[in-house]
């Protein structure tokens, strides 16, 4: 095989991070805070200033979020991480999103292979179902694209 052609099936990703998301205009981080008994990785109200302050948040955020460091098992460790944060919380996020606020899970996964698999286990799928939040997979390519729109990888062309 030519040393130009590179074939990786089932590649492990670059980067995965697990967050419990609370947004909404009316979404007060401190009281989210006393009402989940634990502090977030981020959080801001609506009204404050973002890092450039001549601009400022449109909608309130509370966000816990795993580290996103590379090793192996990443998906299924950083969803355990956050399920031992929020399996028993179940009642109090049904009760943020009574009150109107978006609240769902965030998987982040990045990847710069053409095939990298989501691999979730029945028990894990029936862990994050039993909270009764949506699970959002947000995904993040840094595939190489040559000239003639053909991606590194595609063997298919």
């Amino acid at each position: 095989m030519p040393e130009s052609i590179s074939i990786r099936i089932n590649a492990p990703p670059v980067r995965v991070c697990a967050k419990l998301w609370i947004g909404g205009p009316a979404v007060d981080p401190d009281a989210v805070s006393a009402l989940l008994g634990m502090m977030p990785t981020k959080s801001h109200k609506s009204g404050d200033p973002r890092s450039n302050p001549k601009f400022l948040y449109k909608t309130g955020l509370w966000l816990l979020e795993s580290d996103k460091t590379t090793d192996e098992g990443l998906l299924i460790d950083r969803f355990e991480w956050l399920l031992q944060k929020i399996e028993g919380k179940r009642a109090e996020l049904a009760q943020l999103r009574a009150q109107g606020f978006d609240v769902h899970i965030v998987c982040r996964f990045d990847t710069r292979y053409w095939n990298t698999v989501i691999d979730l286990s029945p028990d894990l799928l029936a862990r994050l179902s039993a909270l009764s939040l949506p699970l959002v997979f947000d995904i993040y390519s840094e595939l190489d694209e040559d000239e003639d729109g053909v991606f590194d990888g595609d063997d298919d062309q």
